[in-house]
């Protein structure tokens, strides 16, 4: 079962704020670097000076843009996403924040246990789905 992503802008919050709250699924991300400098972004489950990377970027080209999708439903994160970038862009990460994620679609991806709570564990365990 797909759950769309919610774009959430990479530069609505300053550098080395948290993005989503709680936890989710980070998809992929739209980025258009539109003046003047590269630009650099990195995504971390957790703040920066103690979270673990989930995404990183480096675009060093003006006018350029890309999009890049995660394999599978994505990665999760259950500590917050929080962003650290620089330079000026355009941008926004695709997350499935916890409240969209249905219950059925927790267990489904659990590897036993008989609560989505300990399925939420599981799969937060091995970040990758």
């Amino acid at each position: 079962m797909f759950v769309p992503g919610t774009a959430f802008s990479l530069v609505s919050v300053p550098t080395g704020g948290q993005l989503v709250g709680g936890r989710g699924i980070f998809q992929g991300a739209v980025i258009d670097v539109t003046a003047g400098a590269a630009f650099a972004v990195k995504l971390f489950d957790g703040p920066p000076a103690n979270g673990q990377l989930v995404y990183s970027a480096v675009y060093d080209t003006v006018n350029y843009n890309d999009s890049q999708w995660l394999p599978n439903d994505g990665v999760v994160f259950v500590r917050g996403l929080f962003v650290v970038y620089t330079g000026t862009v355009l941008g926004s990460a695709f997350v499935v924040p916890e409240t969209r994620i249905s219950s059925e679609w927790v267990a489904q991806r659990g590897e036993g246990g008989d609560s989505v709570r300990e399925s939420w564990d599981t799969i937060s365990r091995s970040i990758f789905l």
